[in-house]
Order: C-alpha cells, then structure tokens, then sequence
C-alpha cells in the first residue's frame, strides 16, 4: 500500500458503520488543516477565529474561484471537466453564514473589469445605431456586443441565464452567490424562471441550448461554465428542493451546522481586523490570481496513488452508504468524487500562481489532495444530514393524494359517497378507507355513527 494511501486513510479513518446515527458512523478531523493550504487562501482563514468561520470560508473561497478559472481542465471519467464547484452553507438564521459573502467581495474587481468593458462597448454600439438611424453612418455591419457580467444574479429567468452562459462563453467567468436560498427559490417559482435543469446540466459542462419565438431567441453553449455559492436555512432547502430525487441537491458540496452557543461583543475591538476592508485589499491580489490563470491554458492530473486513494475511498463510502440509505443516496458519493477531483484542480491552480508556474500541466501536491479530501468528507456528512430531511418521493404523492380527496369530500358523507368519490378520482377503495382513518385520527372528520361523517 502507498505511503499516501496510508496517510489519507489514517487522517480520515471511519469508524465501523453503527446503523443510520451519522454522528457516530464518522469520525471526522474537527478542524480545518490550514497549515496545507495554499498561502493565498491561508490568509483569508487565518483572520477567523472559529472552525466553523474557517472553514465555511475555505468552501466559500474556493467555490467561487473555481468560476473564475475558465483556462483550466482535466480528464474525469474520460473527459474533459472544469473546475466549477456548486456550494451550499444551510444553518440556522443569524449563526455565521455571512461569513461566505467575503469570497463574493474577492471576485467583485473582475465582475467590475467586466461590467465597465461590457458598458463602454454598449454604449458605444448605441451611439452608432443613432447615428445610422439618421443616415450619418453605415451601420449594417455592426453587431450588437456580448454583455459580459461575472457575478450573474439568481433572480433572474431561464432565458436570462442562458444568455448570460452565452455571452460570457468560453473564457467570461460566470458566478452566481446569494446570500439567501429564497431568492432562487422565487424565481425557480415562476413559470419563465424555473432554471433547475440548467444548472443540472452546467455541473456537467453539458451542452445547453434554448430557443425561444420572441425576439427570435437561440442560445446554444457547447460546454457551460458557471460556479454557484449559496446559504440558507433548512425550509429554504426545502422550498427549493423538495424530494430526495432532485439531481440538484447531489450536484453541491454542502456544510451544514448549527447556532454558535452564546454571544459575543459587537462593539469596536482596537485589536481586532476590519474584515470589510482586509477582504476589499485582498481581492487585489485575487484579481492578480486571475489574471494569471488565465494567460494560458493549464491541465491538471492527479498521480497514481491519488488516483488510488480516490478510489479505495469512495468504493468504501458507496458501500456504507448502501447499507444505510436508499439508491438516490448514492448519487450524493459519485458526485463527491467529481467535487474532490475539482477543488484539486482550484487548489492546483492558486499554486500555479504562487509558483508563477508557466507549465501547461501540473500535478496536485499531496497536501492539496488531502485537503481536498478533508473538504469532500466532511461535505458528503453534511450532505447525507440535509438528505435525510428530504421528503420521499413517494410520500410527496401520498401527500398529495390525501389533500385533493379530503377537498372533494362533501361537509357530511357516507362510506359509500366517499369511495365513490375516490373512484372518480382513481383512488382505491382500500386507499379511501384508510384516508379516512387519517382524516379521523387527526381531528378533520367526526364520525357520529359508524360509516358517517361529518367534516371538522
């Protein structure tokens, strides 16, 4: 056995599976190996000074670069990927997850560069299309500009994303981070704003296209890149999904924690770092980051006993989830094994930076992969908690049923006139009878007599 292997499985060692209690069937590391990290990174984490802080940060920095590094790529599975990672912090309200908001402040100098460009060029276009409409210039040539924005709003439709991915596509990174799920939420709730199946596909860099009758709309994206950072509270999951057989939620690296106990003092601390300001001065180097990766093009490979210690640990994870849980849980492990093949390929890239490496292919460092692995297994922990709350499926149906018979009830009935009902509703006699079993245990319908009832 390698000597990485022997490392990795010691540093992440699980305990022998003790039925569905998680909290016991994982022995996670309880704190974050910042000292691993790339320098870049290190010091954004080194100014929090909880685990909870850091570590929320680290997933929250590095999802959002991973938008950012659109040169980058490496084989999965037999083909091309890139490093875009979807991220989600659910906890309760006022615990902490403003702490993601900062990496969004580490991007805002590229979504400006872009922003401003992306003006000056419109602006100028419609200065020309004045001028041609009064016969001052020959415009039949001119086509109207890309407008290319970084940090793409979640409240927006469908269409509107597509064209953003396409205005941006190939080398325009495209970002989405809100601190609230709910707005998603909102416009997924909308009949033109349902934009799930995009995201589905973009995980993938799966090709997207859209074409709409009005205004002649047709968009086509051979290969998406977009990176998504979220948080929210558990009912805001919920709202947007809402069954354990939505793809989206496996797609995500997700920490989940609970309320900090106690407080602690808001007021001024002379000691103490302006987090706004240190964050603003650090996206200059950021914006540096950027700039360099994307002169040229990089691939990024893993060595033979990454690739090992990949597999031995995700066999051993598949394996223990299908003991415990049902075959859409299993989605949430294959998926993690793309997700920690990515955050090698961010990680890989800060260090091409910090090198100021000019190779066309680089290697992840041992210590990248085993942070990688510490952030891979702590999120498929996190995941399976949130996974458990999801609602089957089948139960949603159930649900479902139970609401349309009871409106159809008249306010007094018999058996006979309920399983009438139920059958015009294609609902069995035996499923009607024990409705209304439930409809009387829970208090909606009294029976006088035997076979009557009355609605409460």
């Amino acid at each position: 056995m390698n000597e990485l292997l022997i490392e990795t499985i010691v540093e992440i060692q699980t305990l022998p599976n003790e039925g569905s209690n998680l909290e016991t069937a994982y022995n996670l590391p309880q704190s974050l190996p910042i000292a691993n990290l790339p320098t870049l990174l290190k010091k954004g984490v080194k100014v929090f000074s909880t685990v909870q802080e850091q570590l929320l940060f680290t997933y929250s920095a590095i999802a959002t670069l991973s938008g950012t590094m659109t040169k980058i790529t490496g084989t999965y599975d037999r083909n091309t990927c890139y490093p875009n990672l979807f991220f989600m912090c659910i906890a309760p309200p006022a615990s902490g997850k403003g702490v993601m908001m900062y990496a969004k402040t580490l991007i805002e100098p590229i979504h400006e560069e872009y922003f401003t460009s992306s003006n000056k060029a419109l602006n100028e276009y419609k200065l020309k299309s004045k001028k041609g409409k009064r016969g001052n210039l020959d415009i039949s040539t001119e086509v109207k500009p890309p407008f290319r924005v970084v940090l793409i709003p979640a409240n927006c439709s469908g269409s509107k994303l597509m064209q953003h991915l396409a205005d941006n596509y190939p080398n325009t990174p495209s970002i989405m981070i809100e601190s609230e799920i709910d707005t998603m939420v909102t416009a997924n709730a909308a009949d033109f704003g349902n934009y799930s199946d995009i995201l589905r596909k973009v995980f993938h860099n799966e090709s997207i296209s859209l074409s709409r009758k009005n205004n002649d709309e047709y968009f086509n994206v051979t290969s998406p890149q977009m990176s998504v950072t979220l948080s929210g509270t558990q009912g805001q999951l919920l709202r947007l999904i809402n069954n354990k057989e939505d793809g989206l939620f496996s797609r995500f690296l997700v920490m989940h924690f609970s309320s900090e106990a106690g407080w602690r003092s808001m007021g001024p601390c002379p000691s103490c770092i302006n987090l706004s300001d240190y964050f603003k001065k650090q996206a200059n180097e950021y914006f540096k980051l950027w700039e360099f990766v994307s002169k040229e093009n990089l691939e990024v490979h893993l060595s033979e006993d990454q690739w090992e210690s990949h597999n031995i640990f995700f066999k051993e994870k598949y394996e223990e989830i299908k003991n415990t849980h049902d075959e859409a849980a299993s989605s949430i492990i294959r998926r993690h094994g793309l997700m920690l093949f990515k955050i090698c390929m961010v990680l890989t890239g800060i260090r091409k930076y910090e090198m100021q490496s000019e190779l066309p292919s680089l290697e992840c460092t041992s210590e990248d992969f085993k942070t990688a692995l510490f952030l891979t297994h702590h999120s498929i922990y996190s995941s399976l908690r949130i996974y458990e709350l999801l609602p089957d499926i089948k139960a949603q149906k159930s649900t479902k049923n139970l609401e349309h018979f009871y409106t159809l009830l008249p306010n007094e009935f018999d058996r006979a006139k309920a399983i009438l009902i139920a059958e015009n509703s294609q609902i069995g006699a035996r499923s009607a009878d024990r409705y209304l079993n439930v409809f009387v245990d829970n208090k909606l319908l009294y029976r006088p007599t035997n076979g009557n009832y009355v609605k409460v």
